[in-house]
C-alpha cells in the first residue's frame, strides 16, 4: 500500500510493503536527502499480514493527503516512537 501525503513543504510517500514473513514501511520525499525503512520480520506470513493491515489502518487514521508540514512530522515521530520502536531501521540515500 502507498500513501502519499501533501504538506506545503513537500510530498511525502509511505509504502507498506509485505513479503513473505516481512514488512516494511518506507518513508521518502524528493525534498529528504534519505530514505528510511523500518522491517519487521515475523515468525509466518500470517502474522506479516496482520502487522501490514494494523500499519495500513494506523496510516488511515493518522495522515490525511493533504496535512501541515509539522503535523505529518509529529504523526510520524509519534508512530516511530511507539509502533516501529523495535522495528529494524534502515536509512540510504535517494538514487539519484
Amino acid at each position: 500500500m502507498r500513501t502519499q501525503v501533501e504538506t506545503p513543504a513537500a510530498i511525502y510517500d509511505l509504502t507498506i510493503t509485505p513479503y513473505g514473513n516481512q514488512v516494511t514501511l518506507m518513508v521518502a520525499s524528493d525534498t529528504l536527502p534519505t530514505v528510511t525503512q523500518f522491517a519487521l520480520t515475523t515468525s509466518d506470513e500470517s502474522l506479516a499480514t496482520y502487522f501490514s493491515n494494523y500499519l495500513n489502518g494506523l496510516l488511515a487514521l493518522h495522515f490525511q493527503p493533504k496535512m501541515a508540514n509539522a503535523t505529518f512530522i509529529s504523526e510520524l515521530e509519534k508512530l516511530i516512537s511507539t509502533v516501529l520502536v523495535n522495528w529494524q531501521n534502515n536509512t540510504y540515500p535517494l538514487p539519484e
